[in-house]
């Protein structure tokens, strides 16, 4: 094969040598003049589509391209054929050529029932998802059979066709050309939708940056399956190629189809991101009024009390609060009110509404959040398993039912009869004046729930018709429909399978039971009888069973014991990346010329270590395995502490930390670092929602003991924020729970703070302040102290520091240097073993986990191998909980709590030091 001269703005030329070796192989194998002579390759001609990217593109005076262009080369190599590609610009007469014998071989085929009397397939080289494209304004996904009265663009000749022949029986239809025609069409209008191949779609819009469609839906179908066809007179070209397809590996095929992709950006919802003009436009709307459409629980109904409740409901409920918007008002309507209450403006939104043609010009619909089949509910014996059977029969169905187009234009030998709703059409049949009903599979479970009715059953499914659930707005709103189509996905991508769980799995109402028990009692009682007869025949079994639970039991707990020590030693690592963090961001901060964003650093990794800190002591808290540490401290200067370290955040949230410490300040006997927990995670919450523009004190204030119970502190933290209602209060403690929805929260805070207030023999409430904001309350157990004599002044030491962390053990050393001592860093045991045989070292001060061996082993080690006079063992740790804490007393003096703080690490240390 000769290869064509690179035009100006063609394809690359390395990949254009890579395509001339593809289509040439066969050829550069050739044997010399010298050599015995071997048998030429058949030359196959090849139809390839100009326009069908990313698996077919030939520019017109340009060269072949696309996945199908090296999939297809490859094959041919494998299959000893050599290709001679021919361009074709229209795929019906590509089709028919192949089929004359013009040319021998076509890709991107999909095999259906016509094209197998014409032509030989392979086995399928690839599948991909039809897709179902929409304009912005218009993303409804319903798969109805005459979409709504919306058209549909069909490519002319593609599998496509079939697919929404099938999928959209009754939905007018605008034929075009070519997939870029027909996204054209939806563009402008011409059409509303258009069914074609997924990465085609993205790959024309993704490369010409065309905006303002939307791909609504994701179908999987047999047209997404692609084969390589040939004439039916080819039996061994296709036999030759069939054996190279199955040898192919299908990773090759992905990521030549990937390589050959405008890659999408990823659609998957995450976070609904409001840009300043969304927020305009949602600010220029009122609060809606929403409309109730009948009654269908679980999905959208009245309670007791009138109010509404449903799926359904709770559904448009989060779509709203992600808007920031709440309902004004709830109007029920029945579907004959739907049109006058929307002409009238007495309603914003629908929920319950059936999306159908008479309502496409008054509303916009959004959706669907939810879809599910539609079943056939007959007599036992009606001997119906489908419409098609239902021929010359009667079938139950309400006027405004979305299936009556679909049975009066495809089955019209079925009679309906009219029923008023799902009710009455179950008892349509049971009296005989009809065959059967249809109805979604859903409802007819919460009927059947409601009454038990034995002479009714699900007798068929009808698979061409689905009930779909989706909002609807008003037309007069559609400026907002992409607003509320993006809110709806991240709701959807969040919250349904809570809400399923809510509303599917809810137990049926009291009177539902009482019958359930009056019909099945007595059966239930003798199956009890049967099982206590049979009791004592099975206690072997039983005991056996036992056994079995207990060894299951015991590889639980293995792999339990397994993961905490995973966890432990992941936090580990975190934790010293993060403490590494915020002393750098510290040091930079004291630096004249840091950065100038040091402070939002040290705060952003002192906001994730609390973050880790939380989810970790989550899992201790309800394992059980967390652990108090108290020591000897004073109340002032751990508060004092605390708010230095918080007093960044505030400042950078326009608020004044202030502190009104304890007149008397006894030594009291405290886990520090766990109450210094607790107040930060308060204060946090305190900046956070703290008052935009209003009084900006954030208070802490260590109440006077009480005469009666000396050993009980109180601390209160108050502020002047949003607030919280009283009604959310109870939610703020439950784990992952958040009032204030529109504010990332992990919810995890206050109901650790809660727990670890409880340990200490105290508890952490929350209420409301006269004037606005919120008075969160601590209080604990911490028996005050005699005064114990003043330590004498430290010597000047020889400090070893045993830490893998560049940053920390940087700031340990300078700190410990600031108070008059020498230092010296080892990062491995190694390196501390060498230096610490050379003597000298009168304090050792090492980290647990260390890259070559434990750090519990060096100090072991050093307690029983180095001479007198043996330095002062200290260790450290990200994680005391842990069988660190057991070190104390055997092997160290102390096991210090890393923090962020290495002056106050180094402090603490050298305090031990004084005391022993």
């Amino acid at each position: 094969m000769r290869c064509p001269a690179v035009p100006p703005v063609a394809l690359l030329p390395p990949l254009l040598l890579i395509l001339c070796w593809l289509f040439s192989a066969p050829s550069l194998a050739a044997p010399s003049a010298a050599s015995p002579a071997a048998p030429a390759p058949k030359v196959v001609r090849y139809g390839v589509l100009a326009s069908f990217p990313p698996f077919q593109v030939w520019p017109k005076d340009g060269v072949p391209g696309g996945a199908d262009i090296e999939i297809v080369g490859e094959l041919a190599r494998a299959a000893g054929l050599a290709l001679q590609p021919v361009r074709y610009t229209d795929y019906r007469q590509l089709e028919a050529d192949l089929a004359a014998g013009r040319v021998q071989l076509a890709s991107s085929m999909a095999r259906t029932s016509e094209r197998e009397d014409r032509f030989l397939f392979t086995p399928p080289y690839a599948q991909f998802q039809l897709a179902l494209l929409t304009r912005a304004e218009q993303p409804s996904a319903a798969l109805l059979p005459d979409l709504a009265g919306r058209s549909i663009a069909v490519v002319n000749g593609y599998a496509s066709q079939a697919q929404a022949d099938r999928l959209f029986p009754l939905a007018s239809r605008v034929v075009v050309a070519s997939p870029r025609e027909g996204i054209e069409a939806v563009r402008t209008g011409r059409a509303d939708t258009l069914l074609e191949s997924l990465p085609v779609l993205v790959d024309i819009i993704e490369r010409e940056q065309i905006r303002g469609l939307s791909v609504v839906r994701r179908i999987d179908a047999p047209s997404g399956r692609l084969h390589l066809a040939v004439p039916v007179a080819e039996a061994a070209l296709a036999q030759r190629l069939s054996e190279a397809v199955r040898a192919y590996p299908p990773t090759r095929v992905e990521s030549l189809v990937e390589a050959w992709s405008v890659r999408a950006p990823d659609s998957r919802p995450q976070t609904l991101q409001l840009s300043a003009e969304d927020s305009a436009l949602l600010a220029a709307w009122p609060a809606p009024v929403v409309g109730l459409v009948g009654r269908e629980p679980p999905f959208a109904s009245l309670n007791a009390e009138g109010q509404p409740e449903g799926l359904s409901v709770d559904m448009l409920r989060g779509v709203l609060r992600r808007l920031g918007k709440e309902p004004k008002a709830w109007v029920a309507l029945s579907a004959d009110q739907v049109p006058a209450a929307l002409a009238e403006g007495r309603v914003d939104l629908l929920v319950g509404a059936d999306e159908a043609a008479e309502r496409a010009s008054l509303l916009r619909f959004v959706g669907p959040f939810i879809e599910y089949p539609t079943v056939l509910v007959g007599r036992p014996e009606s001997g119906a398993f489908d419409l098609v059977q239902l021929y010359g029969r009667r079938l139950a169905l309400p006027p405004g039912n979305a299936a009556r187009p679909y049975v009066e234009s495809r089955h019209p030998g079925v009679r309906i009869v009219d029923c008023a709703a799902l009710e009455a059409c179950l008892q349509a049949v049971r009296d005989g004046e009809a065959d059967a009903t249809m109805t979604d599979v859903v409802g007819t479970m919460v009927a059947m729930a409601r009454q038990p009715r034995a002479d009714l059953q699900v007798i068929g499914a009808e698979p061409a018709l689905r009930r779909f659930h989706s909002l609807a707005l008003a037309e007069r709103h559609a400026a907002l429909v992409p607003l509320f189509k993006r809110a709806l996905d991240v709701a959807v991508e969040q919250d349904m399978p809570v809400l399923k769980t809510r509303w599917f799995s809810r137990p049926v109402q009291a009177d539902v039971l009482s019958a359930l028990l009056r019909r099945y009692g007595p059966w239930a009682a003798a199956v009890l009888a049967l099982l206590a007869g049979l009791w004592w025949a099975h206690s072997r079994r039983l005991h056996a069973e036992v056994r079995r639970t207990l060894q299951a039991r015991q590889a639980a707990e293995r792999v339990g014991a397994e993961k905490a020590r995973f966890a432990a030693f992941l936090a580990h690592e975190v934790r010293n990346s993060l403490h590494s963090v915020i002393a750098g961001a510290e040091l930079a901060r004291e630096h004249p010329g840091g950065p100038a964003n040091a402070a939002r650093l040290a705060e952003a990794a002192r906001g994730t270590l609390r973050l880790l800190n939380n989810l970790i002591d989550r899992d201790r808290l309800d394992a059980g395995r967390l652990r108090l540490h108290p020591e000897p401290a004073r109340l002032g200067p751990l508060l004092q502490a605390v708010l230095r370290e918080m007093a960044p955040a505030a400042e950078m949230a326009g608020l004044r930390l202030q502190l009104q410490g304890p007149a008397a300040d006894p030594r009291r006997q405290i886990d520090a670092l766990r109450l210094q927990q607790v107040l930060r995670n308060v204060l946090s919450n305190a900046i956070k929602y703290g008052a935009e523009g209003g009084p900006n004190d954030v208070e802490l204030v260590a109440l006077p003991p009480d005469p009666l119970a000396p050993a009980t502190v109180t601390l209160e933290v108050r502020d002047r924020g949003r607030g919280v209602p009283e009604a959310d209060v109870p939610g703020l403690f439950e784990p992952y729970g958040a009032a204030h929805r529109d504010t990332a929260s992990a919810g995890l805070g206050l109901p650790i703070s809660r727990e670890l207030a409880r340990l200490m023999g105290g508890d952490l409430t929350l209420q409301a302040r006269p004037g606005g904001g919120t008075v969160v309350r601590i209080t604990l157990q911490a028996e005050p102290l005699p005064e114990a004599p003043v330590p004498q002044p430290v010597r000047a030491l020889h400090v070893l520091v045993v830490e893998d962390a560049e940053v920390l053990a940087l700031l340990l050393a300078r700190a410990f240097e600031q108070r008059g001592h020498r230092v010296e860093v080892a990062a491995t045991v190694a390196q501390a073993r060498l230096r610490l045989a050379a003597g000298g070292i009168d304090l050792l001060l090492s980290d647990l986990h260390l890259p070559d061996g434990s750090g519990a082993e060096l100090l072991a080690w050093a307690q029983a191998e180095l001479p007198a006079p043996a330095p002062w063992l200290l260790a450290m740790t990200a994680d005391r909980d842990t069988e660190a804490a057991a070190l104390e007393g055997p092997v160290v003096r102390a096991v210090l709590q890393k923090s962020g703080d290495a002056a106050a690490l180094a402090e603490r240390a050298l305090r031990e030091v004084a005391a022993a």
